[in-house]
């Protein structure tokens, strides 16, 4: 009966380790789902907001062009001199541009002709600015350019929305050219270029 006592006694304490160990291994398990869960969920908290009825307008870019004689339009029709031109002779003709857009524009301009006469090439052109009593033969040390390759470039002033600006067409017949040109006539045609600018 002794020896009975003490194999029970012995075994006990096994027992009670084995579910010690048991559990151990729940909790453990159940921390383990625990963190995983509460990871799952997480989620910051936000809020949004909206602006409604905001509008945007794009500006124009044009230009218009008027004689002495009438108001601005696409197109104008310059006078043609009162008399012919001989050699060395100068003819000076006044016109204003307007800016009619809401940019700022840089001006340019070319002048063509579409005569092959000898007189086409004889010509020599420039457009640059000047008011109206300024442009006159006087000019014509500035039209040194011939007319068949004529361009400003750059060199006109910029216009400001609303705003005119005065330009002379200068054409002269020169001395050394002339001699070919005797007797012709071409039409010329001033093309006019507004770019958007910076202010």
């Amino acid at each position: 009966m002794a020896g009975k006592h003490s194999d029970v006694g012995a075994r006990r304490p096994r027992r009670f380790a084995l579910s010690a160990l048991g559990v151990l291994a729940l909790v453990s398990a159940g921390l383990v789902v625990g963190f995983a869960g509460t990871g799952g969920t997480y989620a910051a908290w936000n809020s949004t907001a909206r602006v409604t009825g905001a509008t945007v307008t794009t500006g124009s870019t044009a230009i218009q062009v008027s004689t002495t004689a009438g108001g601005f339009a696409a197109s104008a029709t310059l006078g043609t001199p009162t008399s012919a031109l001989g050699p060395g002779a100068t003819t000076a003709t006044p016109f204003v541009v307007k800016n009619t857009g809401t940019t700022p524009v840089a001006l340019s301009a070319t002048v063509a002709s579409g005569s092959s006469a000898a007189l086409t090439s004889a010509l020599r052109v420039a457009v640059t600015a000047a008011s109206a009593p300024n442009c006159t033969s006087a000019l014509a040390p500035s039209a040194v350019s011939p007319l068949t390759s004529y361009s400003t470039g750059t060199s006109l002033p910029r216009l400001q929305p609303g705003s005119t600006q005065s330009l002379c067409l200068v054409l002269t017949v020169p001395l050394n050219d002339a001699s070919s040109a005797t007797a012709q006539t071409v039409p010329l045609t001033v093309n006019l270029t507004g770019t958007q600018a910076s202010s």
